[in-house]
C-alpha cells in the first residue's frame, strides 16, 4: 500500500503498479516533467527520469495521442471522450484525438456465452437457431456477434465483456486520483478542467456500460424519425436486451465512406448525403436528442439508398431554449451576422465583465467574414469551429460545450461527403434550413405564448414568495450568517441602481407577459374587450420601460 502525499489517498498494490506504469509511459514520450511533478511519492520519481524515446520530437499532440493508446482501452475511450469538448482543448489537439479508435483483442466465445446466458437466464438453443463464435467488432466495454433467431431473424448480440466494469471501476477510481493530482501539481494543465473531464468521462463511460440505455435510445430515436423512409434504425429486442445484452436486428448495407463499392451498385450519392444532413439537423433542431458519436463508421447505406445508423450509446439532449440558443448561433454564422452573434453571447451572460467589446467584436467579424466569403471546397467546417473557440478564449468567453455539438456533426458528415464529391458543402443546404427553422421558432405564436406564460408565472411566483425570501434574508442578517462587504461607490448610489434595474425587469416582464396573454387570448376568444386591453396594458408598460431606459428614471 502507497499514499500519494499530495492527496492523502490510499492506493492498492495494483492501482501502485498502474500508477508506475502511467508515469513511465508519460516520462518515455517527452512528458518528464509532468510525470516528476505526479510522482509525488519516493519511488516514482524515478519513473519521470527514464529517457524519452525516439518519439519525443514529435508535437504535442501527437504524443498525447500516442500515450493514451499505449495506455490502453479506457484510456482511448478517455481521449475519445476528450474530442468533444472543443471549449477546453485546442482544436489542434482534438483532431489528433478523432483518430483514437477503441479496438482490442477479443474475449473467447466460451467467455462470451457465459454471459449471454446468464443475462438471458437460459441456453443459447432456446433463444437463437445459431450464434456466430467470431465477433466482428471488439472494442473496451463489448463485442458484437451475428445471430439468428428461432424464428429466422438476423439479429446482432452486443454482449458486455465479462471483466468490463470491475477494470472500468478501477480505472475510473485511478483516473479521479491522477486528475487531482494534475489540478494540484502541474498549474498549466488546469485550465483544461481535468477533474471535469473525468467527472465527464465517468458519467458517459457509466451511461454507455447500460445497455438497457442504448435499447432506450433506439426506440426514440426509431419513434422520432418514424417518417424518414430513407432512414433505418436497427428495431431492439426489448425481451432479450438487458444491462449486458443488447439484441438488436442486423443492419446490412456498405459502410458510407466505401466510395467504390457504392457507385458500383448505383447509390445516388448526392441523395445519400442529403438525407445524412437532413437527419442531423432534424435530431437537433427539431427533437433534441442526437447522436453523440457520428463518426463514418457508424454510417451505413443500404442497397435501395437509404442510410442506417447504429451504436446509440452515446447520445446527446438539448432542451428546447438550448435549441433556440444554438439555431440563433449557427445562422449568425451562416450569414455572417457579427452583431446577432455578440448580442447573443450578452443575452447568455458568457461574456465577462471587463471584456473589450469593440475588439471582440471586431475579432468575431473578421472571422466570419472570411469564412462567409470563402469559395466552396476551402472551407473546412470543423477547422472554422476551431478558430471560433479560439476567437472566444481569447476574450475569456466560455461557450457551453452543446453549441459545438453542431459543428461537430456537420463537420463529421462534410469529411463523409467530400470523399464522395471534393467541392460538397454542406453550408448550401444548412443555410435555408436554419434560417427557415429560427424564422418559425421565432415567430409561432403558440411557442411564444407559452413563453410569455412562463415569464408571467416566474413573476407572480416572484411576488408569492418575495415577502418570504425578505423576511428569511432579515432573519439571517441578524443571526450574523450574511455580510455585506461595499468595495466602492456610495450605499445609497447602489440602491437607487439597483431599484432602477428591477423597475425596468418588471416593467419588461409585465410587457411581455401581458401581450403574450393577449395574444392567445386571441387565438382563443378572438378580438374582445378582454385581448384589446391587454395589447394596451402591454405597451403602457413598454413606454414606462422606455422612459427608464431614456431618462434613466
Amino acid at each position: 500500500m502507497g499514499a500519494l502525499w499530495w492527496l492523502k489517498v490510499p492506493l492498492r498494490f495494483k492501482e501502485l503498479r498502474r500508477l508506475r506504469q502511467i508515469l513511465g509511459v508519460l516520462g518515455r514520450h517527452g512528458f518528464q516533467d509532468v510525470a516528476y511533478r505526479m510522482s509525488g511519492i519516493r519511488g516514482l520519481g524515478w519513473m519521470a527520469k527514464n529517457k524519452a524515446d525516439e518519439q519525443s520530437h514529435l508535437p504535442m499532440e501527437r504524443r498525447v495521442r500516442v500515450v493514451l493508446e499505449e495506455l490502453g482501452p479506457t484510456f482511448i475511450k478517455l481521449g475519445q471522450v476528450m474530442a468533444s469538448r472543443p471549449d477546453i482543448l485546442p482544436m489542434s489537439l482534438i483532431q489528433e484525438l478523432e483518430k483514437l479508435q477503441d479496438k482490442v483483442p477479443p474475449v473467447p466465445f466460451d467467455h462470451i456465452k457465459v454471459v449471454i446466458e446468464s443475462e438471458l437466464g437460459r441456453p443459447i438453443p432456446e433463444v437463437f437457431k445459431s450464434v456466430d463464435e467470431q465477433p466482428i467488432a471488439a472494442a473496451s466495454i463489448a463485442q458484437v456477434h451475428r445471430a439468428v433467431l428461432l424464428d429466422g431473424q438476423d439479429v446482432v448480440l452486443k454482449v458486455q465483456r465479462p471483466d468490463a466494469q470491475s477494470i472500468v471501476t478501477a480505472d475510473m477510481r485511478l483516473l479521479s486520483i491522477i486528475a487531482q493530482g494534475l489540478e494540484e501539481k502541474v498549474p498549466e494543465v488546469r485550465r483544461y478542467k481535468p477533474k471535469e473531464l473525468i467527472q465527464e468521462f465517468t458519467d458517459s463511460l457509466s451511461e454507455e456500460m447500460d445497455f438497457i440505455g442504448e435499447m432506450e435510445n433506439l426506440q426514440r430515436f426509431r419513434e422520432n424519425f418514424k417518417d424518414e423512409e430513407q432512414l433505418h434504425i436497427p428495431r431492439p429486442f426489448p425481451d432479450l436486451c438487458s444491462r449486458r445484452l443488447l439484441v438488436m436486428e442486423e443492419v446490412k448495407g456498405t459502410k458510407v465512406t466505401d466510395v467504390v463499392t457504392l457507385k458500383q451498385k448505383g447509390i445516388d450519392l448526392k441523395a445519400v448525403l442529403d438525407t445524412g444532413l437532413r437527419v442531423t439537423m432534424r435530431s437537433i433542431f427539431e427533437f433534441g436528442f442526437f447522436h453523440a458519436d457520428p463518426h463514418p463508421g457508424n454510417f451505413f447505406v443500404e442497397d435501395d439508398g437509404s442510410i442506417a445508423l447504429i451504436d446509440f450509446g452515446m447520445m446527446g439532449v438539448i432542451d428546447d431554449a438550448r435549441i433556440d440558443d444554438m439555431a440563433a448561433f449557427m445562422v449568425s454564422i451562416i450569414t455572417g451576422d457579427t452583431d446577432a452573434m455578440v448580442n447573443l453571447l450578452l443575452e447568455l451572460d458568457l461574456v465577462p465583465d471587463g471584456v473589450d467589446l469593440r475588439r471582440m467584436r471586431t475579432d468575431i467579424g473578421r472571422l466570419l467574414v472570411r469564412y462567409k466569403n470563402a469559395s466552396i471546397g476551402t472551407i473546412d467546417t470543423g477547422q472554422f469551429m476551431g478558430r471560433i473557440y479560439e476567437v472566444m478564449g481569447r476574450h475569456n468567453v466560455s461557450l457551453p460545450a452543446d453549441l459545438m455539438m453542431v459543428g461537430k456533426a456537420v463537420a463529421t458528415l462534410e469529411g463523409i461527403g467530400r470523399k464522395i464529391f471534393p467541392d460538397f458543402n454542406p453550408i448550401d443546404y444548412m443555410k435555408p434550413y436554419l434560417t427557415k427553422l429560427y424564422t418559425e421558432r421565432l415567430t409561432d405564436p403558440t411557442r411564444q405564448a407559452a413563453q410569455a406564460y412562463k415569464a408571467v408565472n416566474n413573476l407572480l411566483r416572484l411576488v408569492r414568495d418575495g415577502p418570504y425570501d425578505i423576511r428569511r434574508l432579515l432573519r439571517k442578517l441578524r443571526r450574523g450568517e450574511i455580510q455585506l462587504n461595499c468595495q466602492s461607490g456610495s450605499l445609497e448610489a447602489m440602491m437607487h441602481s439597483q431599484a432602477l434595474h428591477s423597475r425596468r425587469m418588471l416593467y419588461g416582464l409585465m410587457s411581455i407577459g401581458s401581450g403574450g396573454l393577449a395574444l392567445y387570448g386571441v387565438q382563443v376568444l378572438g378580438y374582445d374587450v378582454w385581448t384589446v386591453g391587454g395589447f394596451a396594458f402591454s405597451a403602457g408598460f413598454f413606454i414606462l420601460l422606455l422612459y427608464s431606459l431614456i431618462f434613466k428614471e
